[in-house]
């Protein structure tokens, strides 16, 4: 745009230039004149109005110009998106653009020779003081961020940025002032610090140990799950190694999975044992990468499984124990119905011999030879009472014994056994602990561990020690297999065998009262898995605590008396085989024949007339038809087609005085005679049974 105060002589010249061209093209024209100076006046006035036309026109070119300008310089101040304003030196308002009113809800016109200062919150006038106290001495923009308050009351932050005005006339001392609204980003702000402040709160309450370093493998933050096992202030842990702190080593602990992550850029797991202690650590690996892939920091996450792992451990032991439970219980099924096989063929082979000795003359060979196998088969058949008494299936000839005086008999027999040289020190009790026990069973117990506790000894200077006491047992400390119904909380009396041996792994401990479970080259395999069964039966418990090298000590747990027994009289002395004879009816039922015939010979030679049946239907039917006036029926309890129990209900219908003995390989206490109305027999007799006890038998069933 021409400068309309442009004088200088080119300008005039390029006026003039125009001026006259425009003359001899015939724009302008003047009245002719006579005379030389006239015309020459003419050209030059006609000269300076062209002249002047054109400046005009240049000026109203360029008022326009101007006029749009300020009129674009209006728009950008009133709109601009912050506030402007001009203040005084006292912090009067004199100006103000549209933006500024708007955001402290005030029309322009009202905000003028308002003071600023009225419209920021009392508790930032102390920011805003001394940020005008700063100006009048900088010459850049002075920032400060404080919160005002609109005249509706209602708050927003701003940012202030205020500077001296550059002119240097009267209004030198004015400042400039501009107002930002920040009040989104304060916002933004506040709740990226209760983010962060939230994150670093969870990242500190998380238990497991986490860290997060640099690709190097250094700390650069820690949470308090990390100080605390490292036993330092989590800062104090940045720019140290974890492997350093752990073991004071300058590599990286083998199987990290931080290598790992390093290598591939994948997430890995390791299960890895602090070395400096016992516990176990699942250790993760994770990474942060920028958008090219590059590694920006490494994840490590370690969490103590140590009592999760001892929880797994224990699980997986009561899982094992649950079913070596379940396959005891098997085991016990068929192992009773193994002996009831076994005690019926024995009950025929024992009967058969009985029979011969009784009817071979003393001094005939063949009488030794029967007496021999006699007692060869007598032995043999003590097989089915062991698995009897596994399955804790043989009845219980209770009494009161001194539990220490069955001991010492036990140790003098166990000690015949053995040859090589140990020291046997036993502490009997300041007096008599008596229990209601079977005899021949606990001895078994005794001295199959005794027996354990001497071969565990070493070649010389072992030392076996029994001691007993009483006392109070909860029922938390029994093993598993004794966690059953019995035995309960209570007082117990108990038989302690200590000893100085090798000692038992605790990872063989719960197998120990397995059927054929041993460590030893050659065992015995039923010992202590027999032992079991028989103190179960006595409601008792076997407590083992043993340590590798320094020997075992075992506990056998009997209810404990309440009071000292009495002395019960002598009994009287036994009936001889034959002595007493029997007469009339009698009806045997067996479905074996072995039994049946050896049962019959047994009774002839009592003087009874015996008639036979081999089922239990057969055997009622018999009864029923009562053309025969049976004295006693001796019967087998398990028969197909009808077992002797049914067959007895349905006898005494129709004959309730009619006495009835019962016969089975398996114990009176397997059946349940008083349940659901069914009868009890008069007898009952275990097989395998012997003459003598037959007979007696029948004396206590015959008037």
């Amino acid at each position: 745009m021409a400068k309309v105060n442009d004088t200088s002589p080119s300008k005039f010249a390029e006026l003039r230039k125009q001026a006259e061209g425009m003359i001899a093209r015939g724009e302008k024209s003047a009245k002719a004149l006579a005379g030389e100076d006239y015309d020459k006046l003419t050209h030059e006035l006609l000269t300076h109005q062209i002249e002047l036309e054109l400046q005009n026109e240049e000026l109203r070119q360029a008022q326009i110009e101007l006029e749009q300008s300020h009129r674009r310089y209006v728009d950008l101040y009133d709109f601009a998106p912050v506030g402007y304003l001009t203040v005084s030196p006292q912090g009067t308002i004199l100006k103000a653009n549209l933006t500024a009113g708007d955001m402290l809800g005030v029309e322009r016109q009202s905000l003028l020779h308002k003071r600023l200062s009225t419209f920021i919150l009392a508790e930032d006038q102390d920011i805003y003081y001394h940020h005008q106290t700063h100006i009048p001495t900088s010459e850049d923009f002075q920032t400060c961020e404080l919160r005002m308050r609109t005249t509706e009351g209602k708050l927003f932050h701003v940012e202030m940025k205020s500077s001296r005005t550059p002119d240097l006339g009267e209004n030198a001392d004015q400042l400039r002032t501009i107002l930002v609204d920040i009040s989104d980003r304060k916002t933004y702000e506040e709740s990226l610090r209760r983010s962060k402040e939230e994150w670093a709160k969870t990242f500190d309450s998380i238990e497991d140990i986490i860290t997060l370093q640099d690709k190097d493998m250094r700390i650069v933050r820690a949470n308090k799950a990390a100080g605390r096992f490292f036993n330092k202030d989590p800062l104090l842990l940045i720019g140290n190694s974890c492997y350093q702190l752990l073991r004071g080593a300058t590599e990286p602990c083998p199987g990290c999975p931080l290598l790992a992550s390093i290598t591939d850029k994948k997430c890995h797991s390791e299960i890895i044992k602090h070395a400096g202690s016992d516990k176990v650590f699942q250790v993760n690996s994770s990474l942060i990468c920028d958008e090219k892939g590059e590694i920006l920091y490494l994840i490590h996450v370690a969490r103590d499984i140590t009592e999760k792992t001892k929880q797994d451990l224990l699980l997986l032991q009561l899982r094992i124990q649950q079913e070596q439970v379940k396959r005891l219980e098997s085991l016990k099924t068929m192992a009773g119905a193994i002996a009831h096989r076994f005690n019926n063929a024995m009950t025929a082979v024992l009967g058969n011999l009985e029979m011969m000795i009784e009817n071979i003359p003393e001094n005939v060979p063949e009488n030794k030879m029967a007496a021999q196998a006699y007692q060869a088969a007598h032995g043999a058949s003590t097989i089915g009472t062991m698995m009897l008494s596994y399955v804790g299936q043989r009845p219980l000839q209770l009494q009161p014994t001194d539990l220490a005086e069955l001991a010492q008999e036990c140790a003098t027999e166990v000690t015949r056994q053995f040859k090589n040289p140990y020291t046997l020190k036993f502490i009997p009790p300041p007096a008599p602990l008596y229990c209601s026990l079977d005899q021949q069973q606990i001895k078994e117990v005794i001295s199959n561990i005794l027996a354990n506790a001497i071969e565990a000894l070493p070649a010389q200077n072992g030392e076996i020690e029994i001691s007993f006491s009483t006392a109070d047992f909860d029922r938390a400390s029994f093993p598993l297999a004794f966690q059953g119904d019995t035995p309960k909380k209570g007082r117990y009396t108990f038989c302690q065998i200590r000893d100085t041996g090798q000692g038992i792994d605790p990872e063989n401990i719960p197998y120990i009262f397995e059927p054929f479970y041993t460590t030893k080259f050659v065992g015995r395999g039923l010992g202590l898995a027999l032992s079991l069964g028989l103190i179960k039966t006595h409601h008792g418990a076997i407590l083992v605590d043993s340590t590798p090298g320094a020997g075992t000590t075992v506990k056998i747990l009997l209810p404990a008396m309440d009071h000292p027994p009495a002395i019960s009289a002598a009994p009287a002395s036994p009936t001889k085989v034959g002595e007493v004879k029997l007469s009339g009816d009698i009806l045997v039922v067996d479905d074996d024949d072995l039994v049946l015939n050896v049962t019959q010979k047994m009774l002839e030679v009592l003087g009874l007339t015996v008639h036979t049946a081999v089922n239990g239907l057969e055997a009622l039917e018999m009864v029923r038809q009562q053309n025969i006036d049976f004295r006693a029926v001796v019967m087998d309890i398990s028969m197909p087609i009808m077992n002797g129990i049914d067959a007895m209900k349905e006898m005494r219908k129709c004959n309730a005085d009619l006495p009835i003995l019962l016969n089975s390989g398996y114990a009176e206490e397997d059946f349940a005679f008083d349940v659901e109305g069914a009868a009890k027999p008069d007898v009952f007799l275990k097989k395998p049974f012997q003459f003598a006890e037959l007979q007696r038998s029948l004396e206590k069933l015959l008037p």
